[in-house]
């Protein structure tokens, strides 16, 4: 069972068109257990982050979360993953994106 809210998981299916996995019911207990958490893999992690990172930031609000990525391609594919997800949730959380010069002026 994924102790997830009802919105999240709504807006989670309507997005991906996926049920929830078994290592995100895990890793999301991990988490709320202030255990220590490594994602790896490709479309499958990346997807897993957004997900824990939208509940985190929405049972601790307010709160903030860093996501570092290693170029400009992945962290546009991040911010427009994590943008579809915001929107389906209907919540007013931001995504933003810092990189070159912007990234001093983001801080």
């Amino acid at each position: 069972h994924l102790g997830i809210s009802q919105r999240l998981s709504q807006a989670w299916v309507s997005v991906t068109g996926e049920p929830f996995r078994p290592h995100q019911s895990l890793a999301l207990s991990a988490l709320r257990r202030a255990e220590p958490l490594a994602l790896v893999g490709g479309d499958a992690a990346r997807q897993t982050l957004h997900l824990l990172s939208l509940e985190l930031l929405r049972s601790e609000a307010p709160a903030t979360a860093l996501l570092l990525a290693p170029d400009e391609q992945l962290a546009a594919a991040h911010r427009g993953e994590l943008e579809r997800l915001v929107r389906a949730l209907g919540e007013p959380l931001r995504v933003g994106v810092a990189h070159g010069a912007e990234a001093r002026a983001a801080m």
